[in-house]
């Protein structure tokens, strides 16, 4: 199975961090990004919808921005999807319905978000304007994969998505099952590389045997550009050559968007129409 080919981008892209259905903002961010630069474009690194009140209107918008926006899928993305398929169910808070609502388009023809999110890729190669690729996932990379193999298994997970195999969702025991709990779910390791799945919060609050996974020594992609989302309680952070920019839009901070170009963030805090209470 071939990677997929590098893409080379104009020097404004911006990778923006977990929407979770907060439309407004959402709005209020990209055009305020515009105002920066009207050739922009956009790479949203996962969890587009889920938590938040519009994410219905999250995918609309997105969809709306065509070839100047990418989207990787998140955890979140992977659980609409899965509760469409029926291979799970919604859960309090997940405030899907609507999406649910209109997972048949009317007529036919028109625009499905099914199948839309079902082409979206888990992990993105991305040049900057200086020719430097950036490894981009909605959570984490295993320390033992190389780029080439977080791209190749990548696309392995999205062919059986794509095929509507969902005999891997939930299952670490599949190979594809174990991308998916890597590239969508991953926050730190245990001293034996299992996952530790249970530590979701700061890393301040965790056992010294727990690790952020982009902590560990000698992993192989320590060297290579990298950004990823998902992890709300770390927040907005730089370690060596990779940054996390979620910074819990949904829960009242702020939606980030990383320029590959710069190297710099903008930031625009919560409106109070998308914000939920945490508990």
């Amino acid at each position: 199975m071939n990677s997929p080919t590098t893409e080379q981008e104009g020097p404004d892209t911006w990778v923006i961090g977990d929407v979770h259905g907060c439309h407004s903002t959402l709005k209020k961010l990209l055009d305020s990004l515009l105002e920066i630069d009207l050739d922009s474009r956009f790479v949203f690194v996962g969890d587009l919808v889920g938590k938040g009140p519009a994410s219905l209107e999250v995918l609309k918008t997105v969809d709306s921005l065509g070839d100047r926006a990418q989207v990787i899928l998140g955890n979140h993305d992977l659980h609409l999807l899965a509760v469409h398929a029926q291979v799970a169910k919604s859960r309090p808070g997940d405030l899907l319905e609507p999406c649910l609502e209109e997972a048949e388009p009317s007529p036919p023809s028109s625009w499905c978000w099914v199948r839309w999110l079902e082409q979206k890729p888990l992990a993105l190669l991305q040049s900057d304007s200086t020719g430097t690729p950036w490894l981009l996932v909605h959570a984490g990379i295993h320390p033992q994969w190389s780029v080439a193999e977080v791209l190749i298994r990548a696309e392995s997970l999205s062919h059986r998505l794509r095929s509507g195999d969902w005999s891997w969702y939930r299952n670490i025991t599949d190979p594809d099952g174990y991308t998916a709990a890597i590239l969508t779910r991953l926050r730190g390791f245990n001293a034996d590389l299992s996952l530790a799945d249970q530590w979701t919060g700061h890393p301040s609050s965790w056992p010294p045997s727990v690790t952020p996974w982009f902590q560990i020594e000698n992993r192989l992609t320590r060297e290579h550009a990298s950004v990823s989302g998902h992890w709300a309680a770390l927040g907005l952070v730089r370690h060596e050559k990779h940054i996390s920019i979620d910074a819990g839009c949904v829960y009242g901070g702020d939606l980030v968007a990383f320029s590959l170009a710069g190297g710099r963030t903008h930031r625009i805090a919560c409106l109070p129409e998308d914000r939920i209470d945490q508990d």
